[in-house]
């Protein structure tokens, strides 16, 4: 999952990951799954300027996980 993830981040941004990046990432993802499994939803404060600084960005975490 993470690593279809990534391909479809590079993919459509046109960025790579780095190795350090990935270490930060399975952190976050494992922290997002252990709050969804809880029932929590968390929102960021800073949503709206990160949809705004990452627009593609934004756009495929948005898309990946409406499927």
């Amino acid at each position: 999952m993470a690593g279809d993830n990534l391909q479809l981040y590079e993919t459509e941004v046109g960025n790579t990951v780095n190795n350090m990046a990935l270490l930060g990432l399975g952190d976050h993802i494992n922290f997002a799954v252990e709050r969804a499994r809880k029932g929590m939803n968390c929102r960021s404060a800073l949503e709206w300027e990160i949809k705004q600084l990452y627009t593609k960005e934004y756009s495929v975490a948005s898309a990946e996980m409406s499927s």
